[in-house]
């Protein structure tokens, strides 16, 4: 993948679908409920693409409602682990359920966008398994904190942690014939996944989305691996300090769902 500044996005081929979508009781529901909870608008059928600054080009199509519907009930429950105070302090603004998303020039299963406080989720159902799903909203809100906590500066202090001889790239998180993968294969010391090699920021999203989603696989290779207790201890540290919420028993709730 490669390294941009203002997105972050997971890569993963799609299959295409149009349609403008409809308001659904569920999704009037949840809307109500974020944006009184949270002040975090949910977009679904009225998004205008494309998107586009001096940065980025975001593009794509509305959803239909079938599509959103089951996408929503994974969502409630996902994003239902959050305190709304860290929703309100990240600067998360928009959530828009759409398909058909492309950045970059590539399709995408979600981007985080700095640029307009937007995290936009692709929710073609039938094309990633609900696992993958699951992470993949943990996966691109976290790229909205670590950009409110830490802004668009080189991590320095999170890459010493990695083993001697371990560089981020692109092509490394790229196993070969196939785009970079966000499967638990512990694929070097202190990395989760192959996606996570590419650089920092996909490095700590996928250790977020993991510790969100309670992969038992996950949670066993930090308890081997003294890289990735590290990195988990840091992690949770900065949380802390951004969100008092998120202390011990907020990580303890989080792997009950």
């Amino acid at each position: 993948m490669v390294k941009i500044v203002r997105a972050a996005v997971l890569v993963f081929a799609l299959v295409m679908a149009a349609g403008p979508a409809r308001g659904s009781e569920l999704f009037d529901q949840l809307k109500r409920e974020y944006l009184d909870k949270a002040g975090v608008e949910l977009v679904a059928g009225t998004e205008k693409f494309p998107f586009v600054t001096e940065h980025d080009r975001i593009d794509g199509v509305n959803a239909n409602p079938g599509d959103i519907d089951l996408f929503l009930y994974m969502f409630r429950k996902e994003f239902g682990k959050y305190p709304p105070e860290l929703l309100r302090l990240s600067g998360l603004k928009r959530i828009v359920f759409c398909s058909d998303l492309l950045h970059g020039g590539g399709r995408r299963s979600g981007v985080a966008v700095s640029d307009n406080a937007t995290v936009y989720l692709n929710v073609r159902s039938g094309v990633f398994s609900e696992r993958f799903r699951r992470k993949l909203m943990h996966h691109e809100f976290f790229h909205i904190i670590d950009f409110a906590s830490f802004g668009l500066d080189e991590d320095t202090e999170w890459e010493a942690l990695n083993a001697p001889g371990i560089a981020y790239s692109p092509a490394t998180a790229t196993a070969a014939g196939h785009g970079p993968s966000s499967d638990v294969t512990h694929p070097a010391a202190g990395f989760l996944t192959r996606y996570s090699m590419a650089d920092a920021r996909e490095d700590k999203a996928e250790l977020f989305s993991n510790l969100m989603f309670n992969d038992l696989q996950a949670r066993d290779l930090v308890k081997r691996d003294n890289v990735l207790a590290a990195k988990v201890a840091l992690l949770k540290a900065r949380l802390l300090k951004f969100c008092p919420q998120l202390d011990d028993g907020f990580w303890a709730r989080a792997i009950q769902f």
